[in-house]
């Protein structure tokens, strides 16, 4: 009887680490699709000057993101929209005032979060936006490096 209960303890742990190694694959890389709008009073915005969007909506695929982003300049709404593959292959996009936007997509180590990495042609400017999702929202650190100096921001945004 003894040898029947340690077989059948280590049986179960067996199907217990392979369920939880399942569940692991089966969770995978998360999905930021959908539409969110940005939480001011949870974000950490720069007070002097913000390129927080409004609104992002976000559509997902197997091998690609794409970033719909509403972003109030000035007292006037612009759209941005730019879609990356996720293999970390340098896509190219339209930027501001005909410029053109070079940007990379890379998962991180643990695949919990998205890092997309911006350089604007024409102008000495780079970002970086790394994507998570906490406790239901969506939340962007975003970084920028220009002649003008240094920003970082946090955004966090609310699915609608």
């Amino acid at each position: 009887m003894k040898n029947f209960s340690q077989n059948l303890m280590k049986s179960t742990l067996i199907v217990m680490v392979l369920l939880f190694a399942g569940v692991s694959v089966i969770a995978g890389t998360p999905d930021f699709s959908g539409k969110w709008k940005l939480n001011s009073s949870k974000s950490k915005l720069s007070a002097q000057y913000s390129f927080a969007p409004q609104t992002l909506t976000i559509t997902q695929e197997a091998n690609s993101i794409t970033v719909e982003r509403t972003i109030n300049m000035q007292g006037s709404n612009m759209d941005i929209v730019e879609k990356v593959t996720l293999d970390g292959a340098e896509c190219i996009n339209d930027g501001y005032q005909g410029s053109k936007k070079y940007s990379t997509a890379t998962w991180n180590d643990d695949q919990t979060s998205l890092t997309i990495k911006n350089k604007i042609g024409g102008a000495d400017m780079t970002s970086i936006q790394i994507y998570s999702l906490e406790g239901g929202a969506l939340k962007v650190e975003s970084s920028y490096t220009s002649g003008y100096g240094d920003m970082k921001e946090t955004w966090v945004l609310d699915k609608e």
